[in-house]
């Protein structure tokens, strides 16, 4: 499968570039499959072996007819478009066929997750001149419309356009529901966006690469780089705005751009909950979950208008809004935010805590498990039982934890009007409960989760690595954290943490969450360590990382890795490629290594840094920004023993 992706726009093809409707095959926008057909041939001759090469925003195919006549064909997309250019490389006159099948289909038929009542589809064909205009009605009532523009000697029969090719021509596609779709140069658009982006020099030529690449890859999941920079999380299943993800990328990037936060926070904040309503989960001050723009939630079939089903997204809003505010000293946005963030603490405080116990719980909804492993098998009590609801877990509760403090000290700070509660109590009260409820001396380490009775889920996990990254644990547990999550016997993969410990009962390395590694869940975590000091246990997890990405030699990190140990072979990439919090990891891991700390007082950032192996003694990096200063850093040495020069 090959698979180009920008501005919510997607194309998926097969090795010769043509789409033939097998599996995800397609030409997408905005969570619709507009055609899963776009197949060119020459009349009577087959397609040998296929030689491609991929950019980030194109891709080119060689091959060879059967006849001896070499091609070259340049597949490139755009906002709502793609265009298809055949070159014949051979001075060989060639009849040329295009079948054309349009789709119409919601991403969620595609992938067989919903089966709506069948509706007939009436499609329409208009011929044009130098074009094919083909449009349908689709179940929401919204006209949605493909447009093909080709060479004027083709002949149009049908969904089929006929005619010579003699050297070479383009076929341009264009899809969307109005003549605004498909406007915007992405060569501006990229060259604004690489001017955000901090530029990182190292000593290793992959290493820097891989910087560029991982930048070019979130501007890729961006929902619309001309305007708003609010990002989807990911391709081929996920090309659509996540509030966990995108936070989560929010804070990835603060340091560099914090202008991905302030879009985040904005676009979240216009869909926080007003109401409650049961069938999307939606509650007043809660932060959503999921938005498709597809035809099956326009019509109403399917809830993601938006979709309320987690429950660490609300924390999360409060506390990167808090750190905006620190990383930026952006009043005009806390004040025009202040309202949402107090709609978010009394989610925490009300729907978020229903019975009053100072921690965040969720019960079971269209989604079983609301964190982030939110398979419906991922969270279980050590005997394999399920746990009963309502089901509080370890890391939501360092969200929250970091949320109020952090809330806290911008409030008062700022002079933002004081919320009606005790921040600092239940800071405190916080602090101990997550000692209290959730450390398990059987374990020596802290449990993934209470149940309802409030009976500690003892599973060794990686979720508590995100109490470090929260601060919420004094540092003689971190030390026992981190002892747990570097253990070659429990989580530790020789590359990366795994997301469940071996010897768990529902252990898998191949699984979405339960024996996995995901590059955000370990940059999180190193993050946290080198807050607390623990410099030498970061590096391993970054020189792990990056060093088992480099032995696999891909620039676009994958959404994670089989979680097998390293001695028994190199890992397997999984899921989704591109994603915007993988892509977003490497970015934090470095901030990890800057080990930046803020003080409101007086605005002032102080940075102990330290340097993995991995980038050879030397890093520089450009526009590492703090309230509104662009600073140029030079770091040398290796681990701890570094000298920093601002430039």
């Amino acid at each position: 499968m090959n698979k180009l992706v920008y501005a919510s726009t997607m194309l998926v093809t097969g090795r010769d570039g043509n789409l033939r409707g097998e599996g995800r095959e397609g030409f997408y926008y905005r969570d619709e499959r507009y055609l899963s057909g776009f197949v060119i041939s020459f009349k009577g001759l087959h397609i040998g072996e296929v030689r491609t090469i991929s950019e980030p925003f194109s891709l080119k195919y060689l091959y060879e007819l059967s006849d001896g006549t070499r091609i070259r064909r340049v597949q490139r997309i755009g906002k709502a478009t793609f265009t298809d250019e055949v070159k014949l490389l051979t001075n060989k006159p060639l009849p040329m066929e295009v079948k054309i099948t349009p789709s119409f289909e919601d991403v969620f038929e595609v992938r067989g997750f919903l089966k709506p009542p069948p509706l007939p589809k009436l499609i329409k064909v208009r011929e044009l001149r130098g074009g094919l205009e083909i449009s349908c009605r689709c179940r929401d009532g919204i006209l949605r419309r493909v447009m093909i523009s080709f060479p004027q000697s083709f002949k149009v029969k049908g969904l089929k356009l006929e005619g010579t090719c003699k050297d070479g021509l383009t076929f341009v596609v264009r899809a969307g529901v109005s003549a605004k779709e498909g406007h915007g140069s992405l060569s501006i658009s990229l060259a604004k966006w690489l001017n955000l982006i901090p530029s990182v020099k190292s000593g290793d030529a992959f290493l820097n690469a891989l910087f560029v690449r991982s930048a070019i890859d979130i501007f890729k999941l961006l929902l619309d780089p001309d305007g708003c920079l609010m990002v989807n999380a990911g391709a081929p299943d996920y090309l659509n705005p996540f509030g966990r993800d995108s936070l989560i990328v929010g804070f990835q990037l603060l340091p560099f751009v914090p202008e991905v936060a302030k879009y985040v926070l904005k676009f979240l904040a216009r869909y926080q909950g007003r109401k409650v309503n049961k069938r999307n989960e939606e509650e007043p001050g809660k932060i959503m979950h999921e938005l498709r723009f597809g035809e099956l939630t326009s019509a109403g079939i399917a809830p993601f208008n938006p979709y309320y089903g987690s429950v660490d997204s609300t924390p999360l809003f409060l506390w990167l809004y808090s750190e905006y505010l620190k990383w930026t000293a952006d009043l005009k946005l806390a004040k025009e935010l202040y309202p949402n963030a107090l709609e978010a603490l009394n989610w925490i405080m009300s729907y978020g805590d229903a019975d009053g116990d100072y921690l965040v719980e969720y019960v079971p909804g269209l989604l079983i498990n609301k964190g982030w492993k939110d398979s419906p098998n991922s969270i279980f009590h050590s005997d394999g039982s399920d746990l009963t609801p309502p089901i509080a877990l370890v890391e939501v509760q360092g969200y929250v934890y970091s949320a109020l403090k952090s809330f806290n000290e911008v409030v008062e700070y700022f002079g933002l009007r004081r919320p009606d509660v005790d921040l600092d109590y239940l800071v405190r009260e916080l602090g101990k409960l997550i000692k209290r409820k959730f450390w398990s001396a059987k374990l020596s380490y802290y449990g993934i989760a209470l149940d309802g009775d409030k009976k500690l889920a003892e599973v060794i996990s990686s979720n508590p690595g995100h109490l470090l990254w929260a601060k919420a644990i004094s540092l003689e547990d971190a030390r026992r954290v981190a002892k747990v999550i570097l253990d070659e016997e429990l989580l530790w993969t020789g590359f990366g943490v795994k997301t469940l410990a071996w010897g768990e009962l529902r252990h898998d390395e191949y699984s979405y969450h339960n024996g996995s590694v995901w590059l955000h869940d370990n940059a999180i975590i190193a993050l946290g360590l080198s807050s607390y000091g623990l410099k030498g246990e970061a590096s391993t997890i970054s020189d792990g990382l990056l060093s088992v990405i480099k032995s696999l030699g891909v620039l676009s990190l994958p959404e994670y890795l089989s979680g097998n140990r390293l001695s028994k072979g190199t890992p397997t990439p999984l899921g989704c490629t591109p994603q915007a919090w993988s892509a977003g990891s490497l970015f934090m891991l470095l901030t990890s290594w800057l080990n930046p700390t803020v003080s409101l007082e007086g605005g002032e950032l102080t940075l102990d840094p330290w340097l993995p192996k991995v980038v050879r003694g030397l890093t520089r990096i450009r526009r590492f920004k703090f309230r509104g200063k662009l600073l140029n850093i030079v770091i040398k040495g290796v681990g701890v023993d570094t000298e920093i020069n601002l430039l």
